[in-house]
């Protein structure tokens, strides 16, 4: 019992002293992808393994990396080239207007995020639940589906303000 109580100490420590925002992006990345389920790459128009692509760089942009808005389905292959953002910038338009792109250059806007690991990591718990329902619905959604999607999680995360977390189509 001692044992088992010491490791169980341990692995609450190690995750207290993790990166939360890393993981927080890596589940909403998993949700972005399940939103996009089954579809072709914006950019290049080719199926294979996808990834979450941001629309807009997170280097450079990193208080809108978490935004579902900004996060798209774009093929591995494509998501390492960052020559290939322009296309997925096309790709965007083609499929949900011009309309929803300068939604998406508005976001740019948004102000800095100020959380600390503790909140990220509550962040991160609300994303898994999120998660975990989109994958026990294993369905392909619409195209206002999906946008509807993005804004549902957005709001429900409560990582921005409304006002960047909903596209009304």
């Amino acid at each position: 019992k001692i044992k088992r109580a010491e490791r169980k100490k341990k692995r609450e420590e190690k995750s207290l002293d993790a990166d939360w925002s890393k993981r927080l992006q890596t589940e909403i990345n998993k949700i972005s992808r399940l939103i996009d389920r089954g579809l072709t790459c914006l950019a290049r128009n080719v199926r294979g393994q996808m990834h979450a692509g941001h629309v807009y760089a997170r280097g450079g942009n990193s208080t809108i990396k978490f935004n579902l808005h900004n996060i798209h389905r774009q093929s591995a292959h494509s998501n390492h080239f960052q020559n290939d953002d322009g296309a997925l910038r096309e790709g965007l338009v083609n499929e949900y207007g011009q309309d929803y792109m300068d939604f998406i250059s508005e976001l740019r806007r948004t102000p800095m995020l100020s959380f600390n690991n503790f909140e990220y990591r509550e962040l991160t718990q609300k994303a898994r639940k999120i998660l975990k329902e989109l994958e026990k619905s294993d369905r392909i959604y619409s195209k206002s589906e999906r946008i509807e999607m993005r804004n549902r999680v957005n709001l429900e995360l409560k990582v921005y303000d409304t006002q960047f977390c909903e596209f009304n189509m």
